[in-house]
Parts: C-alpha cells; structure tokens; sequence
C-alpha cells in the first residue's frame, strides 16, 4: 500500500520575510575574565549569540533597533 504524496507548494504565494538588522555570531571570549559589553545597554556576554552590526557587537537585534530610533 503506497502512502501519500506530499503536497505542492504554491510560490507565488510566499510572503518575504523583511530582513533583520544585524548579523548573528557566536562569540567566545578566551579567558573567563573577558566579557563582550553591549555599546548600548552595557549587558556583558562571556559565550552565547551576539548580533554585529557597524562593526560593534550588540547583545540582542532589540538594542540595534534603539540606536535607530530618533526621538
């Protein structure tokens, strides 16, 4: 008995997702005493994901969104 088939996807139907600031990196400090400190919100990471953009690193894509923000 053969299972069924998978259905076809509709392309021309897809919706683009808009692109998101900031390029996700793995940071890794080398000693235990060194901390990636965010430019914006002073959060210090020692391992984990942060999000370069401009040449800084952030630690999170909300923090790039404030720097945007003109009041």
């Amino acid at each position: 008995m053969a299972g069924k088939k998978p259905s076809k996807v509709n392309y021309g139907n897809k919706i683009k997702e808009a692109e998101k600031p900031g390029k996700a990196t793995m940071y890794m400090a080398g000693d235990k005493s060194l901390f990636n400190e965010c430019p914006k919100c002073g959060q210090k990471t020692g391992k984990g994901i942060v999000y370069e953009y401009q040449n800084s690193l952030y630690c999170s894509r909300y923090c790039i969104l404030k720097i945007n923000v003109v009041l």
